[in-house]
């Protein structure tokens, strides 16, 4: 028991152990990939891909850097009424009564957005354990709502599959 009396509350939910080293090494990569294309655009040639591949590469490179190194959320942890989140290159904290909701991410039924009062956005793969973590946040915060997308319900039911809750 804290000094005030109220229990510690701390759990966690993860993406797999290797997540955020395999999304530097993938995007490192790419980075290198498209360094070596605009190298070789500067030098000129006639065996380059055509200017609309290698545009359409650069593009993609920063597209998939900006949402997989700083907007998808790895590593998310509630500790005294904290919600502390990881992505791979960036990190932050939000107090769970500032949660609003979880719901399905537009684009694809299997990630969440985290929705907060005025601190953004938070998004994170569904894998089997977040409605877990959804449940335990609602224990602390009974005004947030959860729904999540198809894929997201399927992968809470794969019996294969380790829950990535953790209640410490």
């Amino acid at each position: 028991m804290r000094p005030d009396g109220a229990a510690r509350r701390s759990f966690s939910y993860s993406l797999y152990r290797l997540y955020r080293l395999q999304v530097l090494v993938m995007m490192a990569i790419f980075v290198v990939a498209a360094a070596g294309l605009i190298v070789a655009s500067i030098r000129g040639g006639r065996d380059l891909p055509p200017i609309w591949f290698r545009v359409g590469w650069i593009g993609i490179v920063f597209w998939v850097g900006y949402w997989f190194l700083l907007r998808v959320i790895y590593r998310l942890e509630v500790r005294d009424r904290e919600l502390r989140w990881e992505a791979p290159l960036r990190r932050g904290s939000v107090p769970v009564s500032e949660i609003v909701r979880l719901r399905p991410f537009r684009l694809g039924s299997n990630m969440e957005v985290i929705e907060t009062e005025g601190r953004g956005r938070l998004l994170t793969f569904a894998m089997k354990g977040l409605d877990q973590f959804a449940q335990a946040l609602e224990g602390l915060n009974p005004d947030i709502s959860h729904r999540f997308g198809v894929f997201a319900r399927i992968a809470f039911r794969m019996p294969w599959a380790r829950s990535r809750f953790s209640n410490e």
